[in-house]
């Protein structure tokens, strides 16, 4: 969006103002700009195709990995002579190697949500471009804010201290809301179709609407809790100076462990109320059963999807500043300053590997959401799955015999007249030419795996 403003609206000034002339010609930058963008949202697309397929691989190649850099950090200690960079290297490769040894076994189930996910988000692929639309708001949001802060600040002397607070809580909140709008509608999309047999519709324009309604309170409310501690941490790095840096510290240290728990318990009180239908404080109430009952295995499956979703945004990073480079080279190679040829070739590079790993990780953010959402789904009510969607039942099913459990006192919610309920509830759904994932269920709060 920047750079189509510039291109049109300031680029024809520019080249006509005698105080903005300059021997470097635009063009190459602007279509480096651009091309690094494509490049982002591209890869992403394509690493969802390479997760799909090889979701397995993937993990268990980014643990090794991890293992790796550890020893080369302890080996790179050894040789500079530094015996505390070997002893951290030691440490945490050992840490590393200890974590993926206990949690191999978890690595099939992982696998196998994050290739169903990758699965939905490549057939309705309007939450990609919603996920990506949030970018365009947040960046509208800053110049308003901008605009905002510059007013207050012009009109005060000596600025508040709590109004300043209040504007740093409204900068994080927009950011928070736009974010988890994008989530919300992700796992309104995947109860949709995780509890339907097929769908002959676009479940993504019913799922933004029902975020925007009736789930938006929650969203709201729920992001807010977020942008307070994220404005408390502000506050603390503003007000820290010589004299209280060790406070300071403890203090942002809390406050980032405390932002990260609420962090992840949204994400999943979210997708209760995508589900459900339900408000946000009774989606915590269920989120709180969920994690009584399978809060580890959430925290891991979080972790090992995450490492996946992690690697795809970064090689998106890297091909993206590739492609800027070449851009660079093509339009800047016979540039007689040898600084314009070199030097914008490589400030591309730099800037592709950064738009590139925001857009990539953007449109993964995606396959996330519908793994947060499937993950609920089959914890509460893995018959619903088995009975609309076989196939995908049996490559989750087949990775543990006890996950396969859906009919007994280990499995589902055991109860016949509530899957009943489940299927007229959709049946009714689709006749009335939507299949919405609230009303899907009565959440009984036993889990399944």
């Amino acid at each position: 969006a920047t750079a189509g403003y510039l291109w049109i609206n300031q680029y024809p000034y520019i080249r006509d103002n005698s105080s903005w002339q300059s021997d470097v010609d635009l063009t190459g930058i602007f279509v480096g700009i651009i091309g690094c963008m494509i490049a982002g949202v591209a890869f992403g697309l394509f690493w969802m195709e390479i997760m799909k397929r090889y979701a397995s691989t993937i993990i268990k190649t980014m643990l090794f990995l991890n293992i790796g850099c550890w020893i080369a950090v302890a080996i790179l200690g050894l040789i500079i002579g530094e015996m505390t960079l070997t002893i951290i290297g030691i440490v945490f490769a050992a840490f590393y190697a200890l974590f993926s040894w206990c949690i191999w076994s978890r690595i099939p189930f992982s696998s196998a949500l994050l290739s169903v996910s990758s699965s939905i988000t490549q057939t309705y692929g309007g939450t990609v471009f919603l996920s990506l639309m949030v970018i365009l708001f947040d960046v509208i949001w800053i110049f308003v804010w901008g605009a905002c802060v510059s007013a207050y600040y012009l009109v005060v002397d000596e600025p508040n201290s709590f109004v300043i607070f209040l504007l740093l809580v409204s900068f994080y909140w927009a950011f928070q809301v736009n974010q988890n709008i994008s989530h919300t509608t992700t796992c309104g999309v995947t109860a949709s179709w995780y509890f339907s047999t097929e769908l002959n519709y676009n479940p993504t324009p019913p799922a933004f609407r029902r975020t925007m309604t009736t789930s938006f309170g929650s969203v709201c409310f729920g992001s807010l809790l977020v942008a307070i501690i994220q404005a408390l941490e502000q506050m603390v790095r503003m007000a820290q100076d010589q004299k209280n840096q060790c406070v300071a510290c403890i203090l942002l240290c809390l406050l980032n462990c405390l932002e990260g728990m609420v962090r992840f318990f949204n994400k999943f009180a979210f997708a209760h109320c995508a589900i459900y239908g339900t408000g946000f404080i009774q989606s915590a109430r269920q989120t709180f059963d969920l994690f009584a009952s399978r809060g580890i295995q959430a925290l891991i499956n979080d972790d090992l999807t995450g490492l996946a979703i992690f690697a795809g945004a970064l090689i998106g990073g890297i091909v993206s500043a590739g492609v800027g480079y070449l851009l660079g080279y093509i339009f800047y190679n016979g540039d007689s300053n040898s600084d314009v040829r070199i030097g914008v070739p490589i400030a591309l590079a730099v800037y592709g590997f950064f738009v590139g790993l925001l857009f990539c990780m953007t449109v993964l953010y995606v396959v996330h959401s519908s793994i947060v959402c499937l993950f609920v789904c089959y914890c509460e009510d893995p018959a619903s799955l088995s009975e609309n969607r076989p196939e995908e039942y049996q490559r989750i099913a087949n990775v543990k015999p006890e996950f396969g459990a859906i009919n007994t006192g280990r499995g589902g919610n055991g109860n016949a007249p509530q899957r009943q309920q489940q299927q007229q509830s959709a049946q009714q759904g689709q006749r009335q030419g939507y299949n919405d994932g609230n009303m899907y269920g009565n959440n009984s709060n036993k889990f399944a795996v």
